[in-house]
């Protein structure tokens, strides 16, 4: 196996290649004729731009250059008898450490367990508006018990740098109870961010996330799925819809299950806030005490339990401590 370094011109041009072996007439030489360089992406024919989106979004490991890895969080929000599945991501728009800002093309597309296409959205979008920010881009979707696949791709329109998520998810089941609890929606302490939806403009303006989580806390961002090991304190949203039509006096228990060793850390949490909707409705802001933590997968579980009826409720979540 022989090899040697080039220059990458992004010029385009074929390089033909020859492989000569002196001497030595009982050898096959087995080389390929040779290569292109590759071209700039704004060169590209748009057949050419759509074989790189498919190599993105279907390859394990897309031969694009410089592609980054970009988080997805499946957060299931229940509406009582049905559930929406929203997918949050993160992006740090900065030119030198993340997506740079300007115009874009957003991806996203949701696929079954037999890899069929359920759904399918492309935006053009500027994110010159959030340079040196964080964005949260997501979808909401109803969507009926089964196990699914997401995966967003995110390219810059000049350059076709690129930003590739993919996330597994298993919708549950509606279970109806006494109290019903959507999945919490993270927060630490950090810098200024927006959240952008990717649904069509026409669909439901209810079905956002601010609708989702009315109690944003200020001075905080949202955690999607990783969360650094030195973190010791974070802000939960917790959603809560009480099927009986009236509001229940609630215990609330906060759990940390590590995927790998097993075994159950239980955190000190408290009640910081309750913004009441209506009588079937309300949202909790608890602050929660995280341990040191080595890196890993864990669960956060959060527990619901009515201190009158003893009826109870759970929810977990993935948490990556990197």
């Amino acid at each position: 196996m022989l090899g040697y370094y080039v220059t990458e011109s992004w010029d385009g041009k074929y390089h033909q290649l020859k492989v000569e072996v002196k001497d030595r007439p009982d050898l096959t030489i087995m080389v390929q004729d040779g290569y292109f360089n590759p071209k700039p992406y704004s060169q590209l024919t748009d057949f050419e731009k759509q074989l790189n989106l498919v190599d993105l979004v279907y390859s394990e490991n897309p031969s694009a250059l410089a592609v980054t890895e970009i988080p997805i969080e499946p957060l299931f929000v229940s509406a009582g008898k049905e559930t929406f599945c929203l997918f949050l991501s993160c992006l740090t728009i900065d030119k030198r450490m993340g997506i740079p800002p300007g115009k874009v093309e957003v991806s996203l597309f949701l696929f079954d367990e037999n890899n069929k296409t359920v759904l399918a959205k492309q935006r053009q979008v500027d994110f010159s508006a959030y340079d040196r920010r964080f964005l949260y881009p997501y979808i909401t979707a109803k969507l009926p018990s089964a196990a699914y696949e997401c995966r967003i791709v995110i390219r810059d329109a000049l350059t076709g740098q690129a930003a590739v998520g993919r996330t597994n998810v298993y919708v549950p089941r509606v279970k109806t109870s006494e109290i019903m609890l959507s999945s919490p929606l993270l927060f630490i302490r950090g810098e200024e961010y927006s959240f952008m939806r990717l649904s069509d403009e026409g669909s439901k303006t209810e079905a956002t996330i601010t609708n989702f989580y009315r109690f944003l806390p200020r001075n905080h961002r949202p955690i999607v799925r990783d969360i650094e090991s030195g973190a010791r304190k974070i802000l939960a949203v917790q959603p809560v819809i009480f099927c009986g039509g009236h509001p229940l006096e609630l215990e609330l228990d906060v759990w940390l299950h590590p995927r790998i060793n097993g075994g159950s850390i239980n955190l000190d949490a408290r009640l910081v806030d309750v913004k009441r909707v209506d009588s079937k409705k309300e949202f909790i802001m608890i602050e929660i005490d995280l341990p040191s933590l080595n890196s890993g997968e864990y669960e956060l579980e959060v527990k619901a339990i009515a201190i009158d009826t003893k009826a109870q409720f759970s929810v977990r979540k993935l948490l990556v401590v990197v």
